[in-house]
């Protein structure tokens, strides 16, 4: 569905042709009517007005509108006018000729996002206007072992059957084949990819997801990631969806982001064009989106949206700074023979080990007993060479900011995003009361960091200081990015601790779920545990979380604690937890340090352990540590104890 709207009555071509003309004329160059006529014709009709205009006038449209125009307001023109395949063809030739990552997404675009018929009309336009071919093109600007290389050859080269029929048990047994390829087989998936049309391909991927237990895109995503976003990009996203799908893209636009691609548009430009908001460029990306251009009304509601954003420390100035930071770095030359260096395989850079670790006796709670039926986890034996890149998913939450500060002194690790739904573009540095802003601003975008951080090809975890309904999702989506999670989240399921186990587990991704961060709480339990094989009597005294694990793991033990105590039924003693009865019992008031203490009594003695908590900073110690080790992790570990 176009977002365009064509006049009723259309004027004819000769009409138009000399309005444009009239516009060229004088002092200056009339854009408002320049966008008005071509803003609102479709490919036909321009291409319509451009012959008429060359009969007429003797000299090509385009070539008049590139000397008349100057900036993003003619490239964004030129992009429009011109015929689509010829434009295609050109975006893909000037990609192609450049040297970093952006340029394969561009082809990308070209190759999955054209139909059939309009692909081949590109690769016909290509070869007229350049004298080579697209796929030898491609093939040219990558080594002969690199996968990419393939698959791009494929896609430039492949035409699609375009129908609706979808053959089920073709997706079932392609589906299987991706599973067992993705990792290996580089051939059997570019095959799949680059031959099967879109509807097929919607098949088999569902067919994957209810096999295996995860989307085909989170399994690849990690190596092929999204374009970045700046204003080239932006024009030509709008420009050539604009009469193809552009209103489908802005539902989908307000269902992942709840807001408008017509906001953000505008306030993006505003910020880009040094806050000129009405200029050339903002008219005609709105008329491009389908909005009003002549509606004064749409001006004032424009006004009006950045000044609101504006209150809010500049929201989208640092949004696009951080967008500034994401843009890939270019490829790497060998000196001694000049080709582009390849990243080693995993395989390569990451040699697989496992690692043995005692278990304790009940040395977990009821959630733990199920994760930890295997005693061993798998990690990369290849130290990081590079800072981890850090997120905080929670970060205006007490725990949050306390661990943005730690992060930030820890050695070997920085922050680079701040994710949560509050203070939305605030810095993060000033939010936590630091002498120097981080320049990093709270977003409540994991997927756009998540991206930043995987192209820089660094090692990346996401701290979770959530809520446990949204966990699973959260590990989910960094893990897409190939991002490692440290999650805490007091209260999680266990049925949501269980499904990340054996999504972390197909996935190959590590994951850290820890019921404490506080190292003096994982030792004050060990301990307990190791007093409960010599005495009978146990009493615990603060029902935190810490407690209650403590109490489970007792009575995991199978020991039959306070045989003698007759007061079981005495409301004030506090609660019996487990069938074997450990009493936990409180005192919580605001000001008090927060206190667990076990106490064990034998004949003539009473022995107790005590941990004193005075504020979220014993959380830290665990959490540097826990960010350390998850990076090399590719299973799911439950509890801090495992490290200590």
């Amino acid at each position: 569905m176009a977002s365009i709207t064509v006049p009723n009555p259309l004027p004819s071509p000769e009409q138009d042709a000399q309005d444009l003309r009239k516009a060229f004329q004088g002092w200056g160059t009339d854009e408002k009517a320049i966008i008005g006529i071509l803003g609102h014709r479709k490919a036909a009709q321009r291409a319509t007005i451009s012959e008429t205009y060359a009969r007429l006038y003797g000299e090509s449209l385009l070539q008049r509108l590139h000397s008349e125009l100057s900036g993003d307001f003619r490239g964004a023109v030129m992009l429009w006018t011109a015929d689509p395949a010829e434009r295609d063809a050109k975006l893909a030739h000037k990609a192609l000729k450049k040297r970093d990552d952006r340029h394969v997404w561009v082809i990308i675009e070209v190759a999955c996002a054209s139909s059939s018929d309009h692909l081949m009309a590109v690769r016909k336009a290509y070869h007229s206007l350049f004298s080579s071919s697209i796929e030898e093109d491609v093939a040219f600007e990558f080594s002969e072992t690199n996968p990419l290389r393939q698959l791009l050859v494929q896609l430039v080269s492949s035409y699609r059957y375009d129908g609706e029929h979808v053959d089920e048990e073709i997706a079932k047994s392609e589906a299987a084949e991706l599973h067992d390829a993705i990792r290996r087989s580089h051939a059997e998936v570019i095959r799949i990819l680059s031959t099967r049309n879109k509807v097929q391909l919607k098949e088999t991927f569902k067919h994957y997801e209810q096999n295996f237990g995860i989307a085909i895109d989170e399994v690849i995503r990690s190596s092929i990631l999204g374009l970045g976003t700046d204003e080239a990009s932006l024009t030509r996203s709008i420009v050539s969806r604009a009469e193809i799908d552009m209103k489908k893209i802005k539902e989908e636009y307000k269902k992942r982001y709840r807001t408008t691609l017509n906001d953000d548009v505008i306030v993006w430009v505003f910020y880009k064009v040094n806050a000129k908001l009405f200029s050339s460029n903002h008219d005609v990306m709105c008329c491009l989106l389908g909005r009003d251009l002549n509606a004064n009304r749409r001006r004032e509601d424009d006004r009006h949206l950045v000044e609101s954003q504006s209150q809010s420390p500049h929201i989208w100035q640092r949004k696009a700074h951080l967008l500034e930071k994401m843009r890939p770095p270019p490829h790497t030359l060998s000196k001694a023979d000049g080709k582009k260096a390849q990243r080693p395989s995993p395989s390569a850079a990451a040699k697989m080990t496992t690692l043995k670790h005692p278990v304790y006796p009940g040395s977990c709670s009821k959630t733990s007993r199920i994760i930890n039926a295997a005693t061993t986890f798998c990690c990369s034996m290849q130290p990081s060479t590079k800072n981890i890149k850090v997120v905080i998913n929670g970060a205006t939450k007490e725990i949050g900011r306390a661990a943005i500060v730690a992060v930030t002194k820890a050695r070997g690790m920085e922050i680079a995003g701040a994710v949560d739904t509050n203070l939305v573009g605030h810095d993060a540095g000033k939010l936590c009361g630091m002498e120097e802003p981080l320049e990093i601003p709270i977003l409540n975008d994991l997927t756009m960091i998540s991206g930043s951080i995987a192209q820089t090809k660094a090692n990346g975890v996401v701290v979770d200081f959530t809520h446990p309904g949204s966990v699973y999702d959260n590990v989910k989506q960094a893990a897409a990015f190939g991002l490692r999670s440290v999650v805490y989240v007091p209260d999680i399921e266990l049925e949501t601790v269980t499904a990340l186990s054996v999504f972390c587990e197909k996935a190959s991704m590590g994951c850290l779920v820890a019921p404490t961060l506080s190292i003096g709480s994982v030792l004050l339990q060990q301990a307990a545990l190791q007093a409960s094989f010599h005495y009978n009597n146990v009493e615990i005294d603060l029902p935190s979380p810490e407690a209650v694990q403590i109490a489970n793991n007792l009575t995991d033990l199978g020991q039959r604690y306070n045989r003698e105590d007759i007061s079981t039924d005495n409301p004030a003693r506090g609660q019996v937890l487990g069938e074997d009865g450990v009493r936990v019992h409180s005192m919580v008031l605001p000001g008090l340090t927060s206190t667990t203490t076990v106490h064990f009594s034998g004949p003539g003695e009473v022995y107790s352990v005590r941990h004193d908590v005075t504020n979220v900073q014993c959380l830290m110690p665990g959490l540097i540590l826990a960010i350390r080790k998850v990076v090399r992790l590719k299973n799911l570990i439950y509890g801090l104890e495992k490290f200590l």
